[in-house]
Parts: C-alpha cells; sequence; structure tokens
C-alpha cells in the first residue's frame, strides 16, 4: 500500500485494499474496520493505520487456516 499522501480517503482505501465501499462501512459497524480520521465531514484513513489493518487482516486470515 503505496500513497505519496498520509492518508487515504474511504475511496482510496477500498480501491488499494479491493473491498468495496460498502463492505467497509459494514466492517466498522461491526467494529473491524480500520480506525479513522474525520475531518469535519469527510473521512480519512491514515496511512500507517492502513498498513496495520492490513497486516492484522492477514494475521488473523493466518490464525484461520492453522486450525
Amino acid at each position: 500500500m503505496e500513497k505519496s499522501g498520509l492518508t487515504y480517503t474511504v475511496k482510496e482505501f477500498c480501491r488499494q485494499t479491493r473491498i468495496s465501499q460498502k463492505t467497509f462501512y459494514e466492517l466498522r459497524k461491526r467494529g473491524q474496520g480500520p480506525r479513522i480520521i474525520r475531518l469535519g465531514r469527510r473521512v480519512y484513513i491514515g496511512q500507517e493505520t492502513a498498513l496495520a489493518w492490513v497486516r492484522e487482516r492477514e494475521a488473523l486470515s493466518q490464525n484461520m487456516t492453522a486450525r
């Protein structure tokens, strides 16, 4: 996940992680999505947060396949 700025918009994050925006908001609702930054009405995801979230998903996936 490489980007020149410090944050992703929800649309950019979803494109990078290959999930739909609907899935993003459903994950957030269940408490499984990445932490967000709110600036007014806009929602952003920090690069470090995005990377940590992807790594966490990878670890969970590895744990499930190891069973």
